[in-house]
């Protein structure tokens, strides 16, 4: 593993004081499935107090005091490290109430989801895997750490993490958290919908197919309109493109139902219009962007404001209905019976 520079000085700078520092979670994870991590965390047998003398020379911001986390700004790069702790109740089912700092990394690890997140590395020692997790990695497997049960009562999005690192990564869960996740998947009805399509945007650009056919049921507490295990197959056929995975996941034409769900979900405006669209064309052979007449060219005819969406709506579905053909000169004619504009001059083709 190759840790950036703006790391290993992260590292030197704890080390040299006589403290314990690690890279650890997904970094590590990622790193030893030959990809390249987005970003590094550290972990540390530092108190916040002690690493504040350890990087009296670099910036230093207080983003997660009570949980034992300072981030260190290095070569302008922002940094999380966090002291080795031990986790107490998560009454939130998000973040734990307090925490207690450990001077043990094993304690450490054994607060996270994972054994393929609950690995360490640094230059000096090498990867540091204390509960097997490289192990379930080369055996292609997502193994909650300790008692699956209390992983996912501690934090409900856990289980669709699960679900996430399946199809991103390509692995499966084992039969004990599979298990618990079904047992407990109506946590995910407490979890907000920020968090939850935050997942669920990941997930589904990976292959979806094993996750799909085999966790309906957990995937339906968050989006009971859609029957997973049907559209595996097609979503999985796609191209990695949200708009387009969550388009398929609804009826062809049945627009309001995608609408309904991706709203309730709270998903941004944007994606709500175009998987919408792209829902109420899905299946046919022409859009509406690949009609032979523009909206600029009805402007030109003198239509102004919502006529000329109006009008493009009915020339498109004259169109898909059968009643004209897809061609310029046939179509502006058409706009004079409707009664909304003149054909334009000087642009047939």
């Amino acid at each position: 593993m190759i840790l950036p520079d703006y790391v290993k000085k992260v590292i030197a700078a704890l080390t040299e004081q006589g403290h314990e520092a690690y890279t650890a979670g997904g970094c590590v994870r990622d790193a030893l499935l030959g990809l390249t991590p987005h970003d590094y965390d550290v972990t540390t047998s530092a108190t916040p107090d002690e690493m504040r003398l350890a990087f009296a020379d670099f910036s230093v911001h207080d983003t997660g005091l009570k949980h034992g986390t300072l981030t260190i700004v290095v070569d302008n790069v922002p940094v999380e490290v966090t002291t080795y702790r031990i986790d107490g109740v998560y009454s939130d089912n998000r973040r734990p109430d307090c925490v207690t700092f450990t001077r043990n990394l094993y304690e450490d690890l054994c607060r996270r989801d994972f054994t393929i997140n609950a690995m360490a590395y640094n230059d000096d020692s090498g990867v540091t895997d204390l509960l097997k997790g490289r192990e379930d990695l080369a055996n292609n497997l997502i193994r909650a750490v300790g008692d699956p049960r209390e992983r996912f009562r501690e934090d409900g999005l856990r289980i669709l993490r699960a679900l996430r690192f399946a199809a991103t990564y390509g692995l499966t869960i084992e039969p004990d958290t599979a298990t618990a996740a079904r047992e407990l998947r109506a946590l995910l009805q407490g979890i907000s919908k920020e968090r939850i399509i935050q997942e669920f945007n990941k997930l589904i650009l990976g292959d979806v197919f094993y996750v799909f056919t085999e966790y309906n049921d957990v995937l339906s507490m968050f989006l009971p309109e859609v029957d997973f295990a049907a559209v595996a197959p097609e979503v999985n056929a796609l191209p990695a493109d949200r708009i387009a995975r969550l388009a398929a996941l609804f009826k062809p034409q049945d627009s309001e139902t995608a609408r309904k769900a991706l709203k309730r979900l709270k998903y941004d405006r944007f994606t709500l219009k175009e998987t919408c669209f792209a829902v109420t064309y899905r299946g046919l052979s022409i859009t509406p962007r690949e009609l032979a007449v523009t909206g600029g060219e009805l402007y030109e005819s003198g239509l102004r404001g919502s006529a000329i969406s109006d009008t493009l709506a009915q020339l498109f579905q004259a169109v898909i209905d059968g009643k004209c053909s897809n061609d310029k000169r046939v179509l502006l004619d058409l706009c004079k019976e409707f009664g909304f504009a003149e054909p334009a001059q000087g642009k047939e083709s």
